[in-house]
């Protein structure tokens, strides 16, 4: 299992001088500390964590997304029980893991969901490539979480500048 603070510091509820210095330069989050020591405990009881890869944890008000190097599937575990295990851990209402490395509209699909996503189409401006993410108007009340937070993850996902439309 790797993850973005070192093993001490996820068995322990301090971090090292390494780790508090990553989290004050913005390299961490307090979402990838927390989600780091939920995975660390949950190894600990047992789940089978060994080939995931945390990569970055996004807290995005009612929904906690684990960006991760390897197939979701061995996060969430047979029927679910493992997800909802580091729900219960990280105190998140829901917890989300997505997978690196896909498509740009897989990405967006597995964010947004259950929004559907219709396209993504990029816009030039003075201040660089936009993209926006195009969804159903009917759409807008399933959207998990609101547009600011999301967009947010979604540029991370992304690696570029991210709008919300509606159609």
């Amino acid at each position: 299992m790797k993850i973005p603070i070192c093993q001490m510091c996820a068995a322990t509820e301090f971090l090292c001088s390494g780790c508090a210095a990553k989290l004050a330069k913005g390299t961490l989050s307090q979402a990838d500390v927390d989600a780091s020591r939920a995975l660390y405990a949950l190894n600990r009881q047992g789940a089978d964590l060994d080939g995931v890869e945390l990569v970055r944890a996004i807290d995005a008000k009612r929904l906690a997304y684990l960006f991760l190097n390897s197939p979701e599937s061995r996060l969430v575990g047979p029927q679910g029980r493992t997800i909802r295990k580091l729900e219960k851990l990280m105190k998140s209402t829901h917890v989300r893991a997505v997978r690196l490395g896909k498509g740009p509209l897989e990405l967006a699909g597995e964010i947004l969901f259950p929004a559907k996503v219709l396209g993504i189409n990029k816009a030039y401006s003075a201040g660089g490539e936009t993209l926006k993410v195009r969804t159903a108007k009917r759409d807008a009340v399933k959207l998990p979480s609101d547009l600011e937070s999301l967009g947010g993850v979604l540029q991370f996902a992304l690696g570029k500048k991210c709008k919300i439309t509606f159609e």
